[in-house]
């Protein structure tokens, strides 16, 4: 169903509307705000009621008539966009466009008419150019982690880790085998500052990937400016670790206020065009990054970049995680994900050293699973 809102070039129209439904659009936050807003003939313990009340088999957090819980991180009911479900489905199922395939095993990196209409979403959204083969559709943002942490390193890596940080990130790391190396934070966000230290220290830690929340982080609400965003690119770039951005906030800022920073992709991007980040490595050789080999980064919308980490993991050899318990073995399925060859890129993406994750939980609806 989640397929249907996207696959073909008219569904743009769907996914424009769904842009509607995002608080970072401007009249959809209007709207939004007026809906909290009381009016004065409606008694409070009444909207109060109506909205928090979800005792349903299909709720996750079973939440009572009596309480508004900002702990379970479940959108009110009447911002599921349930007409929109129903509109792709029937546009899916039941119209021309209906095709029994869609009901088949897809590809691993996800249909093709769909990331081509993502990438135009997302590229209309950031103002920053997404290219539809270098996404990957994921089952949400904790499947684009592990993705990405099991593609671009190996058990017993060093991972750093801003503190404090989404509360499933710790248990999907020790999961891949990696060694969390904590980052600490400040008001503005990833302490980026104190990281540079650390790095410079002759004993200092060796990461072959940091994890951060850059924008709206979850649970600290910081959003990492975008001087520190460059700062942070440099160190990726001169230590040879890649960068797995969270970023499935980045279309929830208030209309009214200041716009974000750009993705940390766009952000890079742009120091690789301007000569401010390196094209090859310190050996001279072709950078590459987390889309370089085989790219599975994309998480969610996993924007996987194609840069230097990933050879570096794939080339590295077993010694580092010799002695060092494998948690959890892979499936078939999860081979092909790591597997996955993504196509080469241009010079300045190749280089890259991001994994940017966004979800369409955040903007949509949490029972859509898709990112």
């Amino acid at each position: 169903v989640a397929t249907g809102l996207g696959c073909q070039h008219p569904d743009m129209l769907l996914l424009r509307q769904m842009r509607l439904r995002a608080a970072c659009n401007q009249a959809s936050t209007s709207a939004y705000r007026q809906r909290l807003q009381l009016n004065n003939t409606v008694h409070m313990s009444a909207v109060a009621s109506k909205r928090s009340s979800q005792i349903t088999e299909f709720a996750q957090r079973q939440l009572g008539e009596d309480v508004i819980d900002f702990s379970a991180g479940q959108p009110g009911h009447d911002l599921l966009p349930l007409d929109l479900i129903a509109a792709g489905a029937a546009h899916r199922f039941s119209s021309e466009a209906a095709d029994p395939f869609i009901l088949q095993y897809g590809p691993v990196q996800g249909y093709q008419s769909f990331r081509k209409c993502l990438a135009s979403f997302l590229t209309d959204s950031t103002q920053h150019r997404v290219d539809p083969d270098q996404l990957i559709i994921t089952a949400g943002v904790s499947h684009g982690i592990d993705l990405a942490v099991r593609r671009l390193a190996r058990p017993g890596h060093q991972v750093l880790v801003e503190q404090p940080t989404y509360f499933l990130a710790g248990d999907i790391l020790r999961q891949a085998g990696v060694k969390m190396v904590p980052v600490p934070s400040i008001a503005e966000g990833l302490d980026v500052d104190a990281l540079q230290q650390m790095l410079q220290q002759p004993n200092g830690p060796r990461p072959k990937l940091l994890y951060t929340i850059p924008i709206h982080n979850n649970p600290a609400g910081t959003t990492l400016p975008l001087h520190k965003r460059q700062q942070l690119l440099q160190l990726a770039h001169k230590y040879r670790f890649n960068i797995v951005a969270d970023e499935v906030y980045q279309l929830l800022s208030f209309s009214d206020s200041p716009p974000p920073p750009p993705p940390m992709r766009a952000v890079e991007q742009q120091m690789l065009q301007d000569g401010l980040l390196p094209l090859t490595d310190e050996g001279g050789g072709h950078a590459q990054g987390p889309n370089s080999v085989t790219k599975q980064q994309e998480p969610h919308s996993m924007h996987s970049s194609t840069g230097p980490a990933a050879a570096e993991a794939e080339g590295r050899s077993g010694s580092e995680s010799e002695g060092q318990e494998v948690v959890g073995s892979k499936s078939n399925i999860i081979s092909d994900y790591l597997n996955l060859q993504l196509p080469p890129e241009d010079p300045i993406s190749a280089a890259s050293r991001v994994v940017s994750l966004g979800s369409f939980s955040k903007i949509m609806a949490p029972g859509l699973r898709l990112g």
